[in-house]
């Protein structure tokens, strides 16, 4: 899988306590999918599971389609809208979200931009900054998102040079991809599980060195000696 992001700034006048609800899944379906029933079926499915799993009363806008991404490298991609402030401005807005859900106490140890260290690799720095995909901020309560950036949240492509089983109830078919899994995983990413290792990841895959901007879910690893440990090469079950 593939993710994509489109960045743009993020000032603190957004703060506001979210309310506790339910996740809707908007699912914006290109002409392709639109018109394969059996794959929206399956996209709605995946939505679904998302949406049972979390009570934060927002909307998620997610463009999707099946398209040939000219690649046989790659299933599906995310291209999120990600949002960046300085460190303290979301982890304090994290705080809050938290505070009045007593299984999530432990956020409130999360440091402050002032206690934070990090171990990250040679050439690699870190900019003082989170980023986090747009839902993932209005899930923390953030609000007037869609006003000021537009409604989309994400756009999700399955490539068609895929051959996909669209319904797992009766198992995946010999030779085929399962396309609500796969559907359920991009999901994942737009809502934001996503990390600062895979930019360090591809950084240090091309050879090159850069400043990137930690992820919300990067405050909770966790290294031998209580420093955020942001080590390269980890896969995408370790996030």
């Amino acid at each position: 899988m593939q993710r994509l992001a489109v960045v743009f700034g993020l000032v603190s006048t957004f703060l506001f306590p979210s309310t506790a609800g339910a996740l809707t899944i908007n699912i914006n379906p290109g002409a392709t999918l639109a018109g394969n029933s059996a794959a929206l079926a399956a996209f709605d499915r995946a939505a679904a599971l998302w949406e049972a799993a979390f009570t934060d009363n927002i909307s998620v806008n997610i463009d999707a389609d099946l398209v040939n991404l000219g690649s046989n490298n790659i299933i599906g991609q995310a291209g999120s809208v990600e949002l960046f402030a300085g460190y303290d401005v979301i982890r304090d807005q994290m705080v809050v979200d938290a505070a009045n859900e007593p299984d999530n106490a432990i956020v409130a140890a999360l440091p402050t931009a002032a206690q934070f260290t990090a171990f990250v690799p040679t050439g690699i720095t870190l900019d003082g900054n989170i980023s986090a995909t747009k839902s993932n901020l209005k899930a923390m309560g953030f609000v007037g998102l869609d006003a000021q950036f537009g409604a989309n949240d994400a756009t999700i492509q399955f490539n068609t040079q895929f051959s996909f089983d669209f319904d797992n109830s009766d198992g995946v078919s010999a030779g085929l991809t399962d396309f609500e899994t796969v559907a359920a995983h991009e999901i994942g990413h737009a809502l934001g599980f996503i990390s600062a290792v895979d930019s360090i990841d591809f950084l240090i895959d091309q050879g090159l060195t850069d400043s990137v901007s930690l992820n919300p879910l990067d405050l909770f690893r966790f290294g031998p000696v209580s420093y955020t440990h942001l080590r390269a090469h980890e896969t995408e079950a370790d996030l």
